[in-house]
């Protein structure tokens, strides 16, 4: 059987996964660390976790925190010199949290402050994992990360929904993430495509603070993503919207009856309505996302997004 292709999920246009011919494709794996639930390899600079379970962010067993040290460890050794940036993949069939958390945070963000100084890329398949080297059973989750050009295509081929632009000095009264909501609701969304999505992808640019020192995208990637994701509903939840209309009209000196109006009255709401009593985006359908870090030489942020069906 060949192996089955997905469009635009890698930087190549090919992304090989499943109990397919990958093992037999790739230079010979070394295995760094491994137990009865988890298996960590590398080959030429990949870094492979296999798990039994999702990693979480507070490990309760030994193997667990055995195979996080050991892959915060070899993460250390990854750098975005030569403006790479870091591609991280999560293959699984049973998955519970945020891709970003995931990849990310739940391997705590600090491990990768050399590796995405540049930007960072990431991607989400329901599939079957590759197989284990040298081992017949099979684990239900696997992770892989590795350096790549920032310049190498993203999610080329497929469907562009939407796309804005904006500028944004951060408030001292309010999480990154709502700055990012209420810049993006503010925004012209360019190209719109009015229609709910099951899956999409995010290709952000930003251009970090000028007078910021040790950005990484890693450290932002979370806040941003979900407040963008969060502009891309309706909030219907009465309490809620009341909380925040005053916490963003309070921070941006505005009416509360216009962020009122921001949340519950969206012509961008490609993800519905959301009942949620909190900030809890539906980015669980996200199953790809890039963020570009590259300096400002004006002191704010500056974002330029764009939105992708993934089928």
């Amino acid at each position: 059987m060949r192996p089955r292709l997905f469009r635009g999920l890698s930087s190549s246009g090919r992304f090989w996964c499943g109990q397919r011919k990958e093992c037999r494709m790739m230079r010979e794996r070394t295995i760094i660390s491994q137990s009865k639930h988890h298996l960590l390899a590398e080959s030429g600079g990949k870094i492979e976790l296999w798990t039994a379970r999702e990693l979480s962010n507070e490990p309760k067993h030994s193997w667990m925190k055995k195979g996080l040290k050991n892959l915060q460890n070899e993460l250390g050794n990854l750098n975005g010199g030569n403006n790479q940036i870091i591609e991280a993949k999560y293959i699984s069939t049973n998955r519970k949290a945020d891709v970003e958390n995931v990849l990310f945070y739940n391997v705590r963000a600090g491990n990768f402050k050399e590796s995405s100084t540049n930007g960072l890329r990431f991607y989400y398949l329901k599939e079957t994992p590759p197989e284990l080297p040298k081992r017949a059973e099979c684990f239900a989750h696997y992770q892989s990360y590795r350096m790549v050009k920032k310049a190498t295509p993203f999610l080329s081929q497929n469907e562009s929904i939407a796309n804005y632009k904006f500028s944004l000095v951060p408030s001292k009264k309010l999480k990154l993430k709502e700055d990012i909501w209420w810049c993006s609701m503010l925004a012209d969304w360019k190209d719109l495509k009015k229609r709910e999505l099951n899956k999409f992808g995010l290709r952000v640019k930003a251009r970090a603070l000028q007078s910021s020192t040790g950005e990484y995208a890693v450290r932002h990637v979370k806040d941003v993503f979900d407040g963008i994701a969060s502009a891309m509903h309706v909030w219907t939840n009465e309490k809620w919207v009341k909380e925040v209309s005053g916490r963003v009209a309070k921070a941006w000196k505005v009416s509360p009856k216009l962020v009122r109006a921001k949340l519950q009255n969206n012509e961008h709401a490609l993800l519905g309505k959301n009942d949620a009593g909190r900030w809890d985006p539906a980015d669980d359908r996200l199953v790809a996302g890039e963020l570009l870090l590259s300096p400002n030489t004006k002191d704010n942020w500056r974002f330029e997004v764009e939105i992708l069906a993934v089928t």
